[in-house]
């Protein structure tokens, strides 16, 4: 299995680039001269690190259009190709390949994501490769030795992207693509595994950014789980929720704010589509959702993050549609629909939503939830 597929367009990467990342461009660029010049005086590692630290960079500054990150992404594939090639085998430089790895696991997981249904499971595949491949090399005896005798606090750095790799691993079989319920489920249960794995290695109170988003994966994966298993789906659905909570628990708003609003967002959709049990406990729910929704409205810069406040306005349209405000609830719709070019649907969805007011036939609010963690 080709584990990270080359771009033919070799020749084109500074210009993609410059296309790309215009915030990021001047950095990217002389990263990249600093690698061809630490490989060109025989310093293949340090290339192999720097290469590395523009895949990292190069993912931290991901845009929201589709068309963007597609040019993002596939040039950071190529970028941590050469990395691993370029990076020299002794077990010396195991940790440093296993860092490779596991950036390179979470760019062929949202390239993944771009695709049809079709072309998505060899990507996801290959992620499955890289972050297993990061994972025996964490795991590996003599690599945590030889990471102590550097410092024994280093461990803590170990057990730390143990977690973030576990919870890289749980999203990739949260999206693979299943041809059977019972390979779905399966797929649901290695995921559910790799993410309470996360939740054991080390004390997650020292990472509380990858405590956060394995409570948040965990929250999407029983969302998921309490709309598609029939008699369990109350207690899924009160997982879900304490998930979200616990998540939000340890978050900053000013420090991790993009994970901040996504929870906040998360928990406003699962208790907007969740039914209740009589009309007294849906208000409530409802008055909850429209809370939470405005806590993600506060933190999303639509500027910075157009996809994630398009994501909140529908559903605080859609919050507003149920309280029977129709009037508001399309003007919320409408303002989300002009972000469309960031949508994965093109708004078709809040099209459909918009015409259901329009005509008075409303959709169900149970199919507005997304099935993957983020």
């Amino acid at each position: 299995m080709q584990l990270l597929a080359k771009s033919p367009a070799a020749s084109g990467k500074t210009e993609a680039l410059d296309l790309a990342l215009p915030p990021t461009f001047r950095a990217v660029t002389l990263l990249l001269e600093v690698a061809r010049l630490q490989k060109e005086a025989g310093h293949a590692a340090l290339a192999a690190t720097t290469k590395s630290q523009i895949g990292k960079l190069v993912l931290m500054t991901l845009t929201d259009d589709p068309q963007m990150q597609e040019v993002h992404l596939r040039m950071t594939q190529e970028i941590l190709a050469e990395a691993l090639q370029e990076l020299p085998e002794e077990p010396l430089y195991a940790f440093q390949r296993a860092d490779i790895l596991s950036t390179a696991s979470e760019v062929l997981l949202k390239s993944a994501a771009l695709r049809r249904p079709l072309e998505q499971e060899s990507l996801l595949r290959q992620a499955e490769t890289a972050i297993l491949q990061a994972l025996n090399i964490f795991r590996d005896d003599s690599v945590q030795q030889f990471i102590k005798t550097i410092s024994p606090q280093n461990m803590a750095l170990i057990n730390l992207l143990m977690a973030d790799a576990q919870n890289k691993l749980g999203n990739i079989y949260f999206a693979l693509p299943a041809t059977s319920p019972e390979e779905r489920q399966n797929n649901i249960s290695r995921a559910q595994e790799c993410f309470l794995n996360a939740l054991s290695c080390g004390d997650p109170a020292h990472h509380p950014e990858i405590l956060a988003m394995t409570h948040f994966n965990l929250g999407a994966l029983f969302n998921w789980r309490a709309r598609h298993l029939g008699g369990e789906a109350e207690p899924a659905f009160a997982q879900a929720q304490e998930h979200y909570a616990a998540a939000l628990a340890v978050l900053d708003k000013t420090r991790q704010t993009r994970l901040y609003a996504l929870a906040h967002t998360s928990l406003g959709e699962l208790l907007l589509s969740w039914p209740a049990p009589d009309e007294t406990r849906r208000k409530i729910m409802l008055q909850q959702a429209v809370l939470h929704l405005g806590q993600a409205l506060e933190a999303t810069d639509k500027q910075i993050s157009p996809l994630q406040y398009a994501r909140v306005v529908y559903h605080q349209g859609l919050a507003q549609a149920a309280f029977g405000n129709f009037a508001e609830a399309q003007q919320l719709l409408r303002e989300a629909l002009t972000y469309r070019k960031y949508l994965p649907d093109g708004g078709a969805e809040i099209e459909r939503w918009i015409a259901g007011l329009e005509q008075n036939n409303l959709p169900s609010l149970n199919e507005i939830q997304d099935d993957r963690p983020n």
